[in-house]
């Protein structure tokens, strides 16, 4: 009896786009009608490959003088022949390939366990940075109530949010083959609950404690956020390729931040500004005492003596 044997074609992340059940003791691939196997790939020759059985019971590859030849998945390397086994994935032109054996033995099927659906979270999380915006708006505001001062804020969110979802879901879409627009809504989402969050307790804790360190080096969470979230979508695009896309987000999220504190610097260098609290809060806020008359006049004073022993340097 011949021992039937399986040939996938494979995407880029080994998912199977298709399975031939072959029989016999060789299988022949290329482009034209006459293969066991045909490809529809132009970087395959009409008779590209011979798939053997060898003389012990295992498989061997063969090119049959095409010009690309046969190369293992990653490398360079062309190769006149290969030897097989269950695991082992080549290439011929532009297409993965793997030969399996009726006896390979498959992982257990999945439980369809119930998933708890995402738009509940993601209906909090927006409810959440509402929340946040509206209670800070309403804090700082020095003036009559305006409507517009409480929706404008939140009318750029909101935009901004679903353009970068709509383009994380149409990327999802063509590369995965899947959209899956309720992940993606909540990844965003929680980014930016994540930042308002955490920049609002920074700018507190700035007026509250007056911790001027904390003041102006809010972009340095937004941009570990941003890289997070981007390493969230990519996820749901490419799970298997975490540790690539973990390195190149986490460097371009350091990249930014470095080249935005370089900027920062170069400004304090040139203007000195001082560190500037964005949102004004109620006195009753402050956690601290504030500084005596005599502690300031005594800062000034200090002040002024190094503006004078400066001076006298700049004369000579």
């Amino acid at each position: 009896m011949e021992q039937v044997m399986w040939l996938e074609l494979l995407a880029r992340h080994h998912d199977v786009t298709q399975r031939h059940r072959c029989a016999g003791p060789s299988i022949r691939i290329g482009r034209a009608y006459d293969n066991d196997v045909v490809l529809d790939d132009p970087y395959v020759a009409p008779h590209h490959l011979l798939l053997r059985r060898t003389d012990t019971g295992g498989w061997i590859a063969e090119d049959l003088g095409s010009a690309g030849k046969l190369r293992a998945e990653h490398g360079k390397a062309r190769f006149d022949n290969l030897a097989l086994d269950d695991d082992r994935v080549f290439r011929i032109g532009n297409t993965l390939l793997r030969l399996r054996s009726e006896q390979y033995q498959v992982a257990p099927e999945r439980v369809d366990g119930r998933r708890l659906p995402l738009w509940p979270v993601a209906l909090l999380l927006a409810i959440g940075i509402v929340g946040i915006e509206l209670v800070v708006d309403w804090l700082s505001e020095t003036q009559e109530v305006r409507l517009g001062t409480y929706i404008g804020g939140l009318r750029w969110i909101g935009l901004l949010s679903l353009v970068w979802v709509g383009v994380w879901t149409i990327l999802s879409y063509i590369f995965a083959k899947h959209a899956r627009f309720e992940r993606h809504l909540t990844i965003a989402l929680a980014g930016v609950f994540s930042f308002s969050a955490i920049d609002e307790v920074l700018k507190y804790a700035g007026f509250a404690l007056s911790v001027q360190p904390v003041l102006g080096y809010e972009y340095l969470v937004m941009w570990a956020i941003v890289g997070l979230v981007g390493f969230g979508h990519l996820q749901q695009i490419a799970p298997r390729l975490w540790r690539l896309t973990g390195s190149v987000v986490a460097a371009l999220a350091v990249l930014a931040a470095a080249g935005q504190t370089l900027n920062l610097s170069e400004d304090r260098r040139n203007f000195d500004p001082p560190p500037i609290q964005g949102r004004l809060y109620p006195p009753d806020l402050r956690l601290v005492p504030a500084e005596t008359d005599l502690h300031f006049f005594a800062q000034v004073a200090k002040l002024k003596d190094k503006l004078d022993a400066s001076r006298k340097d700049d004369d000579r």
